[in-house]
C-alpha cells in the first residue's frame, strides 16, 4: 500500500511542484501592473536571480546529500521550501504601499521557490529511477509530463483568483496543499541513499556529460525565454488581451505537458535517439511563428507547436544522463538541473537586462538559433546514446 501511494503522490508532487514554479512568471502582468507591484522590465528579470541561485544551489547540493543522507530528507526540504516560498509571495499583497519592502519580500520569495524546485525536481527524478527501473524513459517523460501539467495549470488557477480580486488565495492554496503532502510522503517514502545498489563512483566529466550539460543550459535558455516573457510579448508587442495573453501561456505549457505524455507513450516502441533530435526542429519552427504572427488564432497555434518542440528534451536528456551515470543518479540529476536553471537565468534574468537595449520584438526574432544549437548538439547525443 505504501509503495502505491508514494508511486502516485511522486507523481502528484511533479504536479505541484510545476504550479508553483510557474505562477510567479504567470504573474508578470500583476507584478509590472502600476497599480500592482510595478516593477519594471530590469526589476521583473531579476526576481529571477535568487530563484536560479536557489535552485542551483539545492539541486547541487542536494544531489550530493540525498547520497549520503537520503532522497526523502532532501525531498521532503524542497516541499517545504516551496510552501514558505508560496507564503512569501501571497504575503506581498500585504505590502503593496512600500514598494521596496514588496520587492525584497518578492526575492526572498523567489530565494525559497528556487531551493525547493532544486531540491523536488532532483530527488523526484531519483525517485523515479528507484520505482521504475526497467521502464524508465517512459516512466521519466510521464513524470515531466505532470510537471509540465502543473506549468499549465498555474496561469489558468492565478488568472481565476486574479478575476476575483483575490490573487493571494492562489499561492496560500498551494502551500497548504504542499504542507499536506509533505507530511504524507514522510510516512510513505523509504529510507534510502543508494538507488541501484550500486556503488558510488567518482563522477567523471566526460564528452557524454559535457554534451549533455550544454543541451541543458540551451535548453533552459529555449524554454524560459517563452515562458517568462512569451506573456508580455503577446501582450505589450502583439497587443492581445490580458486573457488572451494567459492563454496563450496556457497553451505553450499544456503542448508541453501534451508532447511529453505523448513521448511517454512513444518510448515504450521508439528509441530515445530517434526521438531527440526530432524536438528542436519542430522548437526553431514553433519560434519563428511566434516571433511573425500576430493575430490570436496564429498565435495560440505558434504556442502550441513552441511547446511540443520543448516537451520532452528536458526528460529525455536526464534519462540519458542517469542510465549513463546510474551510479551517481542523484548527484547527475542536480548537476543537470543546475545546468538547466544556468540557462534559465540567462533567458530571465540577461532578457531582462538585455531589454535595455533591444526591443522584445527583436529578441524574439532571433530565439530561433537557440534550438537551432539544440539540434545539432541532439545529433551528438544520439549518437553517444547508440554507441552505448
Amino acid at each position: 500500500m505504501k509503495v502505491i501511494l508514494a508511486k502516485l503522490l511522486i507523481y502528484l508532487s511533479a504536479f505541484l511542484t510545476g504550479v508553483v514554479f510557474v505562477t510567479p512568471p504567470a504573474a508578470s502582468a500583476l507584478l509590472t501592473n502600476p497599480l500592482m507591484q510595478g516593477l519594471s522590465a530590469e526589476q521583473y528579470g531579476s526576481l529571477f536571480i535568487p530563484m536560479i541561485i536557489g535552485a542551483m544551489v539545492s539541486a547541487l547540493v542536494g544531489g550530493r546529500l540525498a547520497q549520503e543522507k537520503g532522497l526523502n530528507l532532501v525531498y521532503l526540504f524542497g516541499l517545504v521550501c516551496l510552501s514558505i516560498g508560496m507564503g512569501l509571495f501571497s504575503s506581498s499583497a500585504l505590502t503593496l504601499k512600500s514598494r521596496t519592502l514588496d520587492y525584497t519580500t518578492l526575492m526572498i520569495a523567489m530565494g525559497f521557490v528556487g531551493l525547493g524546485f532544486g531540491a523536488t525536481i532532483t530527488t523526484l527524478n531519483a525517485w523515479v529511477l528507484y520505482y521504475f527501473p526497467e521502464k524508465f524513459a517512459t516512466a521519466i517523460v510521464f513524470l515531466h509530463g505532470m510537471l509540465g501539467l502543473g506549468t499549465a495549470a498555474a496561469p489558468l488557477l492565478l488568472s481565476y483568483f486574479t478575476a476575483t480580486g483575490y490573487f493571494w488565495v492562489d499561492p496560500l492554496l498551494l502551500l497548504s496543499i504542499l504542507l499536506i503532502l509533505a507530511l504524507i510522503m514522510w510516512w510513505a517514502l523509504p529510507q534510502i541513499t543508494s538507488i541501484n545498489n550500486q556503488a558510488k563512483g567518482k563522477l567523471r566529466l566526460s564528452p557524454t556529460l559535457l554534451l549533455l550539460l550544454l543541451f541543458m543550459l540551451l535548453y533552459g535558455m529555449a524554454e524560459t525565454l517563452i515562458g517568462n516573457w512569451g506573456l508580455l510579448l503577446s501582450k505589450e508587442v502583439k497587443n492581445l488581451p490580458a486573457k488572451s495573453a494567459s492563454i496563450a501561456l496556457s497553451i505553450f505549457w499544456g503542448a508541453v505537458t501534451v508532447g511529453r505524455i505523448a513521448v511517454s507513450l512513444l518510448a515504450w516502441k521508439v528509441s530515445a535517439r530517434h526521438i531527440l533530435p526530432i524536438l528542436p526542429l519542430i522548437m526553431i519552427l514553433g519560434y519563428l511563428l511566434v516571433a511573425n504572427l500576430s493575430e490570436i488564432d496564429p498565435t495560440y497555434l505558434a504556442f502550441a507547436i513552441t511547446g511540443l518542440g520543448c516537451s520532452a528534451c528536458f526528460p529525455l536528456a536526464f534519462e540519458q544522463a542517469e542510465k549513463t551515470f546510474s551510479s551517481n543518479a542523484s548527484t547527475v540529476s542536480g548537476l543537470l538541473l543546475a545546468t538547466y536553471m544556468a540557462g534559465y537565468g540567462i533567458a530571465a534574468w540577461g532578457g531582462g537586462a538585455l531589454l535595455k537595449e533591444i526591443s522584445l520584438a527583436t529578441l524574439f526574432e532571433y530565439a530561433f538559433l537557440i534550438p537551432t544549437a539544440l539540434f545539432i548538439l541532439a545529433l551528438f547525443l544520439s549518437e553517444k546514446r547508440r554507441e552505448a
